[in-house]
């Protein structure tokens, strides 16, 4: 046995680590630790202690483990309540805790560091610490393991999004999986574009909520899985089944790779998704007949305590009952408890049935975000301590934190072993399941080829499970025809893949998956003996998921669709086949056709019907269409059953669908979401006398209120400026800037947008630079007067911008520059600069990118900033439009036709036709304006160019 590394507590200098506060605004404190493991009650045969407390512990949010039994956690004091900015007056750290006597209690504490921000979570690993504080990935070295960092953190990853109002949701959750990778989750109301730092926009992975990972040696980015609210727990069983915990809608679910997870709130972030994969268990924790934030305050607890869901563990441990081991759980947060399931196989994959919860705290202060198993199977609970949580308005309880100790049998102090001798010991065979665990992060399930024909399932689906991650898996919104480097191996495998598909359907769901890691063209050679299977036609999982890798096959080879769907058995991808090729009905019809000749040629039973309803589903936001040349002769084999809905392809194809058909599907909560997008675009384009009011209701649906409000900028009305602001929280933050745009289109928008913010009610800072030279462009003397006071006056004459160029010169020296806070240089870049110019793979698309441009150039710097039209790139001319509605759009030319003219404006590409343009003006100064520097202190303006300047994204 090796002596134990030194470990010495140590005290904070309160001088350098601001000490936390509370703002908590509700009364009352916390039950004393102690007093909280005394009165809840536990199964007979559990015991409950407190491993640490305040002011051991504060705040905990998450934790890991190392070699040595060393307990890794996570201090978070920079989150505030909702509405409210992240608190950049306070730090967050990371400490470890260890029991050097064995009595259960951590005797040892040590600051490994306090100088984060936004720390959600960490992993310990034999090369260093893991760090997620968004926007950014971290790592922080630590090769020869003593606890004490071996240099600065080192940005691996950024594009991780902290939405201005609902910080919430954002990125969390790392792990260390059985493959070897890091996983983290995210939120869906966080949606994130991540890469390494300075990747243009091309190429990031889209991130939209749900599971990602990061192969901490190959450099690779995957998104797992997209979708879910906000997953805040994962965990895998003993055969590396994934497993995640969601709030608000369905809490639990079984993950794959390529999985699209159902939602609440938001739509999937690919319109072809036409369904997305609901949770895993058979029952929910509230009463689903309300709204889901009516399950507080114990409204649920008959039920399991409510909707929200965090931190979740499989026990796999010795200390509990056998009966324990390989079930799931989970907190309940304001059902104060641990929800107990039961993970059952079922189909492709499992489903969770609700057993006993473990506990119910009488502490109104619990707050639990995270389960862990211990070294000897004991299992740690940590309680961030408040009143509150996401949604909360009443501040932060910074203070108070503990982690709570659940054990069954005698607690044992933790022995510490070399990996050579866990592996010589005599008694291996007792190993807790913890150690195995910890030592997946230096050696993960070996890479094996998929030849178990004779195994069971679970060794089969391993085997697919642990190849296959060597291969890129496919983004659906950013589609390639072809994946570098695997194109080979798949040709190889596929022939041996498509044999497996006979196996079992946990072994088809695992080939399901992989279906989105093959080259497009090959995909159709798997899909078909999947789809062959009659008895998954059913499945909870199969016919999603296939459908998710067949989405690009449309784009590419439309063909291998309709081969697909004469092999296939599946009425619900039937469906999704023939609504897909449908959808193109105008632009390409003849896979549509030739779709219909199929079903009439194949006469399988059911497959005619399913047709019908997948082209219903596509069509049924148009007004007219032609018909398919094979339409006549396929009818005839529809059956009697579908009639209503021939019926209603019969009225498209024939004199088309009214007015009121279209508003109807609309308006209908019920139609699939891309078929009232399609409605909505279809009035739009009609433009009947009631579109107005129809436009107005809907931006109270959130999934249609863009589209609404896009439709509504034709309007020259002050009544519909006031519904666009009084509506703008309604929108999610990724579209705001895009309202912002529409309502400084135009005077009437514009007043209205002035007078709310001369109100108070909308801060002046939202609008960008952009706004403010949209609405000078608009060229009313009262509008720009009133921006100008409002905003700030974006010109100067000629000798003025020259000697302001001379005085900042002057005051930039590099002594000045070295004390720059590079911190506050990108909150200032961020604030005035990143709507227009992406700088480290972040920004606006309509300047350059700064990235690798001359910033280090101070005079380049100060020419451009301070006066901007100096030397305009003539790729970077802005241009106005007036259109013919009234209407002014400014932005960059980026594609040209004799039909059409395409402009980027601040939030979007915008497609116009020719004959809606009215007048068309070159701009021969920038779109950036002048007086960017106007009111920024000179230490902000020394922070500024200190960010601009610097070589690389500054480590945070």
């Amino acid at each position: 046995m090796r002596s134990l590394i030194p470990f010495i507590a140590t005290a904070l200098n309160a001088a350098e680590f601001p000490e936390p506060t509370n703002t908590e605004t509700r009364p009352g404190t916390p039950m004393p630790a102690q007093e909280v493991a005394a009165k809840t009650p536990m199964p007979e045969g559990f015991r409950i202690g407190v491993f640490a407390a305040e002011p051991t512990v504060q705040n905990p949010i998450d934790c890991s483990w190392d070699f040595e039994g060393r307990m890794w956690v996570a201090e978070n004091f920079t989150y505030e309540r909702r509405g409210t900015n992240l608190r950049d007056d306070f730090r967050d750290r990371v400490i470890l805790l260890k029991d050097t006597s064995g009595d259960g209690k951590a005797d040892q504490r040590r600051v490994f560091t306090d100088d984060l921000i936004n720390l959600t979570s960490l992993e310990w690993t034999p090369e260093g610490l893991w760090v997620m504080c968004p926007p950014q990935l971290l790592f922080i070295p630590d090769k020869n393991r003593d606890a004490v960092p071996d240099g600065p953190s080192e940005v691996v990853l950024d594009g991780f999004t902290v939405p201005k109002n609902n910080h919430h949701n954002f990125a969390n959750g790392l792990r260390i999986g059985p493959d070897g990778w890091l996983y983290g989750r995210c939120g869906g109301s966080a949606p994130g574009d991540v890469g390494k730092p300075g990747t243009p926009a091309a190429g990031r992975i889209p991130l939209r909520g749900g599971v990602w990972r990061y192969h901490r040696f190959r450099g690779t980015f995957e998104v797992i899985a997209s979708g879910t609210t906000n997953p805040w727990g994962h965990d895998w069983d003993k055969d590396g089944n994934l497993f995640i915990i969601n709030t608000v809608n369905d809490h639990l679910f079984h993950v794959v790779p390529g999985m699209r997870l159902a939602r609440k709130m938001t739509r999937p972030a690919h319109p072809r998704v036409y369904e997305m994969i609901s949770g895993h268990a058979d029952h929910w924790h509230y009463d689903t007949k309300g709204e889901w934030h009516q399950s507080r305050d114990g409204a649920a607890n008959d039920l399991g305590g409510g909707h929200a869901h965090v931190g979740m563990m499989i026990y796999h441990g010795n200390n509990w009952p056998e009966e324990y081991r390989g079930r799931l759980f989970t907190i309940n947060l304001h059902g104060r408890r641990i929800n107990q399931e039961i993970l059952k196989p079922e189909g492709s994959g499992f489903v969770a049935s609700h057993a006993e919860d473990l506990f119910v705290t009488p502490d109104p202060f619990f707050r639990g975000v995270e389960l862990t198993e211990g070294p000897h199977g004991e299992v740690y609970l940590l309680d961030w301590s408040d009143t509150g949580e996401c949604h909360e308005h009443t501040g932060v309880h910074r203070t108070s934190g503990r982690i709570y100790m659940i054990t069954y049998d005698e607690y044992r102090k933790f022995d510490v072993l070399t990996l050579e001798e866990r592996n010589d010991d005599e008694n291996s065979g007792d190993i807790q399941p913890w150690f195995l665990r910890i030592y997946q992060t230096i050696a993960p399930m070996p890479r094996i080829e998929p030849k178990l024909a004779d195994a069971g399932p679970d060794a089969v689906s391993r085997s697919l499970r642990f190849t296959t991650d060597f291969w890129p898996l496919d983004r659906i919104d950013c589609t390639r025809t072809d994946l570098p480097n695997t194109v080979e191996e798949a040709e190889k495998y596929l022939p041996h893949m498509a044999r497996l598909a006979d196996h079992s359907p946990r072994v088809r769901l695992e080939l399901a998956s992989i279906l989105q890691r093959l080259p497009v063209r090959l995909r159709r050679n798997l899909a078909v003996p999947l789809v062959r299977h009659a008895e998954d036609a059913d499945d909870h999982n199969l016919p999603l998921l296939v459908w998710y890798g067949l989405i690009p096959v449309a784009d590419h080879h439309p063909d291998h669709l309709v081969e697909i769907f004469a092999a296939c058995e599946w009425p619900k991808l039937r469906q999704f086949i023939a609504r897909r090729l449908a959808e193109d009905l105008d632009t390409r019809p003849a896979p549509l056709d030739a779709l219909l000749r199929t079903a009439r040629a194949h006469s399988r039973p059911g497959a005619s019907a399913d047709i019908v309803i997948g082209m219903s589903q596509a069509l049924s936001g148009w007004a007219t269409a032609e018909a398919p040349r094979s339409w006549k002769t396929f009818t005839e084999t529809v059956p009697p059953a579908s009639k209503a809905q021939l019926d209603e392809l019969h009225s498209l194809f024939g004199d088309g669908r009214s007015i009121a058909e279209i508003e109807a599907v609309a308006r209908n909560p019920k139609a699939p979401l891309e078929a009232r997008h399609a409605a909505v675009r279809g009035l739009i384009r009609a433009n009947p006398d009631n579109l107005k009011p129809i436009l107005l209701s809907l931006l109270d649906t959130r999934q249609l209120n863009t589209t609404a409000a896009s439709g509504l900028a034709s309007f020259d009305d002050p009544k519909v400026a006031e519904a666009l602001i009084r509506k703008l929280g309604k929108f999610h933050s990724t579209e705001q800037d895009k309202i912002l745009e529409i309502l400084s289109a135009r005077p009437v928008f514009a007043k209205a947008l002035l007078a709310t913010v001369e109100s108070g009610k909308l801060p002046a800072k939202q609008l960008t630079a952009y706004h403010a030279r949209q609405i000078e462009n608009l060229g009313d003397p009262v509008l720009t007067e009133k921006l100008h006071k409002l905003w700030g006056t974006p010109s100067s004459t000629d000798a003025a911008k020259a000697d302001l160029i001379e005085k900042t010169r002057a005051a930039l020296t590099p002594n000045v520059l070295a004390e720059a806070s590079l911190k506050s240089g990108k909150q200032q870049f961020e604030a005035r600069c990143a709507s227009c110019h992406k700088l480290h793979g972040k920004g606006g698309n309509i300047g350059p990118d700064l990235t690798g441009g001359g910033r280090s150039d101070l005079d380049y710097l100060l020419h451009n900033i301070i006066d901007p039209s100096f030397e305009l790139a003539p790729d970077y001319r802005m241009e106005i439009f007036t259109l013919k509605d009234g209407r002014t759009l400014t932005g960059v030319v980026k594609e040209s036709s004799p039909k059409t003219v395409v402009i980027q404006t601040m939030t979007d590409r915008v497609p116009l036709e020719r004959g809606q343009i009215g007048k068309r003006l070159v701009i021969e100064t920038s779109l950036m304006p002048e007086g960017l520097l106007n009111g920024l202190s000179p230490e902000q303006v020394r922070d500024l160019f200190g960010y601009l300047m610097h070589p690389g994204p500054p480590a945070e």
